[in-house]
């Protein structure tokens, strides 16, 4: 793990931990992982609020964790966009892996979603653009996310803007060409197309499946297809068609969701489509 930078820290108080030049306590958690906790915490040299990325080394128990977490730093290193949670350093200490990252002050968009249940068709579209913005700057560096959900979109209200930023790269995945097509099946179930989910090949229109269930589940407050393992989330792609719930939403929407929700590939739209689909004339 030579690209990560090693600091011996030391603690200063009982709940306060110094690293570096970075200062968190303890108690102060912003969110936990499986292998993760993400604390708030504090640049000393410029006083601006942080979240600190702890890992236990010993919870990295395969060569694949380990690799995914240096795939995750690395990524983060080449990718400057507004709609992705910058990363500003990482290093490591004899026991843990630290990644310093740009805080978000309003939490995740899954936490926003259950606050709201449901979204207006022109909020829905306002917040879907700009993780279309993160989802861009990955697609210009032949990178697909493959784990594209509210709980890994977080929120930061800026100036009287709500601000939209894709986190959490472990499983991202930089490809040669665009053309190049993955098989692992990896991510979340509910938010992977069939290709992914049975380790078929696939491409970056993966993530356009995942953002077409985050659309859907911001307009109607459920997802399309609610499978609870993968054996039953698997039958239910296949079998049961996608329903749109009548509601008062707009054709282009409807025509948005039919085609970045096509269970095959060949059928699902392209990048490019999405950019430049109609639905985008409605959000203002």
């Amino acid at each position: 793990m030579q690209m990560l930078k090693r600091d011996n820290s030391t603690c200063n108080q009982k709940q306060t931990i110094k690293l570096h030049k970075y200062l968190y306590n303890k108690q102060i958690i912003l969110g936990k992982g499986a292998l993760s906790v993400v604390y708030k915490g504090i640049d000393e040299s410029t006083k601006e609020i942080i979240a600190i990325k702890k890992i236990k080394k010993k919870s990295l128990t395969t060569e694949y964790m380990i690799d995914s977490l240096l795939n995750e730093i690395k990524l983060h290193r080449e990718i400057q966009c507004e709609n992705i949670v910058r990363m500003k350093d990482s290093f490591q200490t004899n026991d843990h892996i630290y990644i310093i990252l740009e805080y978000c002050n309003s939490g995740s968009l899954r936490a926003l979603m259950n606050n709201q249940k449901r979204f207006q068709e022109k909020d829905a579209i306002k917040i879907i653009s700009q993780i279309i913005l993160g989802l861009d700057a990955l697609n210009s560096q032949n990178i697909i996310h493959r784990d594209l959900k509210p709980e890994n979109i977080l929120c930061h209200k800026q100036d009287g803007s709500l601000i939209l930023k894709i986190c959490d790269l472990g499983y991202s995945k930089m490809i040669s060409t665009k053309d190049e097509m993955l098989q692992s099946s990896i991510g979340s179930l509910q938010y992977m197309d069939l290709h992914r989910l049975l380790g078929d090949r696939y491409s970056f229109k993966s993530d356009i499946f995942s953002l077409g269930i985050i659309f859907y589940e911001l307009l109607f407050g459920e997802v399309p297809w609610k499978g609870s393992n993968l054996e039953e989330y698997r039958l239910l792609l296949i079998t049961k068609p996608l329903i749109i719930p009548d509601q008062n939403i707009s054709e282009a929407t409807i025509s948005f969701l039919k085609k970045a929700l096509a269970i095959s590939e060949d059928e699902r739209m392209s990048w490019e489509e999405v950019k430049r689909h109609e639905i985008f004339h409605l959000r203002e």
